[in-house]
């Protein structure tokens, strides 16, 4: 993970020190220090230096967030001290009932939409032993696009498989046949909730209602945000959530947090809706 330092000041500062420190701190380690070598470091005024960390907890990991700080110091008088708070998901491992909950990725970005899982320590957000509880969940199966501005789309997190490891695009309502492909999601981040990709993550729908959808090459499938699109795989035909995006109690205007499920994970029901996760802004109901 690269962290990117702008010096915004007039005068050159001076990077004398970088640690780290809270309850996770072993867990999460100091790559590059800023500038890619050793301090101290001087960042001249108005320019830029970065530095790189990784998070690396214990093999065999509960699915639980992960917390430390990192602590700069420099020769700023002002400001001696710039501390950035960090935090990272550990999981039990890769694939499978190891993945993480739907859950457990909210609350790694501090966001506050309930699932209605129940058990948020296990991969699936409900099965027929598991079931749902009070939740935050909107049925959006058509979209518009809310303002002049475009449509937008933060990739949060991929647990799914294959490279590409997922797809996801938009259709016309009435023609989801014709699919408008945005990003897909490099292989080598299908578990992962620093999601690289390939592609564009704004577009301009017009002023007609339209759909998401994703797919999954390494299975043959897509998935669209109306449920009567969805034929092949037909257990719970919801593969595309959305839930209103709540970041610190607040409520964030025309923005959802929707997810993908490429297939359910058993024919009983049980489904973790957790192969893409995103954001998109600047759109209402359809």
């Amino acid at each position: 993970m690269s962290l990117s330092l702008k010096n915004t000041g007039t005068f050159a500062v001076k990077i004398t020190g970088a640690a780290l420190s809270g309850t996770n701190a072993s867990q999460f380690a100091i790559v590059t220090k800023p500038g890619g070598g050793v301090l101290p470091y001087t960042v001249s005024a108005s320019l830029s230096t970065s530095m790189s960390l990784a998070f690396k907890p214990p093999a065999g990991s509960t699915s639980t967030i992960r917390t430390a700080t990192l602590t700069l110091t420099t020769n700023d008088l002002t400001k001696p001290t710039i501390t950035v708070s960090l935090r990272g998901l550990a999981t039990a491992g890769i694939g499978g009932q190891l993945e993480p909950s739907l859950q457990r990725i909210f609350d790694l970005y501090s966001i506050n939409s309930r699932t209605g899982d129940s058990n948020p320590a296990t991969t699936n957000l409900f099965s027929n032993t598991e079931v749902r509880g009070v939740n935050d969940e909107v049925t959006m199966q058509l979209l518009k696009k809310s303002g002049t501005a475009a449509v937008t789309i933060e990739p949060l997190a991929a647990f799914a498989g294959g490279s590409p490891a997922g797809i996801v695009g938009w259709y016309k309502s009435g023609t989801p046949g014709t699919k408008n492909k945005l990003l897909s999601v490099n292989g080598t981040s299908s578990q992962s909730v620093n999601v690289g990709y390939t592609g564009v993550t704004s577009f301009d729908p017009g002023t007609a209602s339209f759909g998401l959808y994703s797919q999954y090459t390494n299975i043959n499938t897509t998935q669209y945000s109306q449920d009567s699109l969805n034929t092949v795989e037909t257990t719970i035909k919801r593969k595309i959530r959305f839930f209103p995006l709540k970041q610190n109690g607040v409520l964030v205007a025309n923005a959802y947090i929707f997810t993908t499920e490429d297939w359910n994970n058993d024919r009983t029901g049980g489904t973790d809706s957790n192969d893409f996760v995103g954001i998109i802004r600047n759109v209402k109901l359809g």
